[in-house]
């Protein structure tokens, strides 16, 4: 999923390539338009690469060949769940389908829901929307529980190692502005917050000793887990 994993470290312990040679290239957008972007890509246990393009999701072999794809209006992330579910944010919509790109279900909120959802060690889905609010999807497609937030939510959610804090950056620039990042229990009750007092805060990484790393511009700041600035 989005850098990464749940904790969003965007770090993989492999040796990446020592020379930039091009191996192929996949043109997931024709058109200019509003919805013409490509978002982050995952990878799957067996290869397969997912990348949603423009009004479509993408799933690729290792050599850049299309296995199959699936029309939205939109597509959003995608995050891939330990048994190969594949879940991406559309329109307004959390979007569920399997590795053979056959929808299983989809989840509404009342307005926008952008980037890309974060996927818990239980299979639960958290990701944001323009309407406030961070919901927490149980794996069927029911709501486990939401939380209204003081603005728009826009980026991904990180988790702890056990999915038992989950924290969230809030505001968007486009939408409503929250300088807040908050922390959550995994049953959804608020943990505490803190004011960065800034127009919007980024998803935070989780560094190796627990700390939080996140962006709120033009500042980094760093918290223990207890939301205590360090």
């Amino acid at each position: 999923m989005f850098h990464g994993k749940w904790d969003h470290t965007g770090y993989a312990a492999v040796q990446g390539p020592q020379i930039g040679t091009l191996k192929w290239r996949f043109q997931a957008v024709t058109t200019t338009n509003n919805n013409a972007d490509i978002g982050s890509v995952a990878v799957g246990s067996d290869g397969t690469i997912y990348v949603g393009g423009g009004n479509k999701l993408f799933a690729l072999d290792s050599s850049g060949n299309k296995k199959w794809e699936y029309s939205s209006t939109s597509s959003h992330g995608p995050a891939i769940a330990e048994d190969g579910t594949i879940y991406f944010l559309s329109d307004e919509s959390l979007v569920s389908v399997n590795s053979s790109g056959t929808k299983l279900w989809q989840f509404d909120t009342d307005d926008s829901a952008i980037f890309g959802p974060t996927v818990g060690t239980d299979e639960t889905v958290y990701f944001g929307s323009w309407d406030h609010f961070i919901y927490a999807v149980k794996s069927d497609g029911t709501l486990k529980w939401k939380y209204e937030t003081a603005g728009c939510v826009s980026y991904p959610s990180t988790l702890d190692e056990n999915s038992n804090t989950i924290y969230l950056g809030g505001g968007d620039a486009h939408c409503g502005e929250d300088g807040n990042i908050y922390a959550f229990g995994e049953d959804g009750t608020l943990k505490w917050k803190y004011d960065t007092e800034t127009l919007r805060v980024g998803s935070p990484a989780i560094g190796p000793d627990g700390r939080l790393y996140f962006p709120a511009s033009p500042t980094l700041f760093v918290l223990d887990s207890g939301g205590e600035l360090l």
